[in-house]
């Protein structure tokens, strides 16, 4: 089931990087983005997700870094509940590395006096991936 959900993932952010590629070189830049076409008004698809986010998903940031780079792709993404996500993600992650469950995620010790690293996780990559695609984005969302 794995392998499917990501070939699905990977087809449908293909799709959405071709669309992209097409809408850019027409002349004719007004009318409805094809990610609002595409996703619905009310975005429930979109919303699940990046509901993956918090799960700790490595998969989807890819996706979701293609419709930010998208046309009107930030503005979606935000209306969408991205940044409560990643949020959730950081606090979950905190949580059980921190907090009463804390030990789940372990530090990796070093011969040596004292000394620790801890790795990072494995999603953490993709989140600030996501991140960095939201911030060099050129959308009016941004800027307000």
């Amino acid at each position: 089931m794995h392998a499917i959900s990501k070939t699905i993932r990977a087809g449908l952010t293909a799709i959405v990087s071709h669309f992209d590629r097409v809408k850019k070189s027409d002349n004719d830049q007004q009318g409805t983005p094809f990610l609002v076409h595409l996703f619905g008004s009310d975005a429930s698809c979109l919303t699940r997700l990046v509901g993956l986010l918090a799960q700790f998903d490595t998969d989807a940031p890819y996706m979701l870094e293609r419709i930010a780079c998208c046309n009107c792709g930030v503005s979606l993404l935000f209306r969408s509940g991205l940044m409560k996500e990643l949020a959730s993600a950081a606090s979950k992650y905190s949580n059980d590395v921190h907090g009463p469950n804390a030990g789940s995620f372990d530090a990796i010790d070093r011969e040596g006096y004292g000394s620790s690293s801890f790795q990072a996780p494995l999603f953490l990559a993709g989140h600030l991936s996501l991140l960095n695609a939201i911030l060099s984005a050129n959308d009016n969302e941004l800027s307000s």
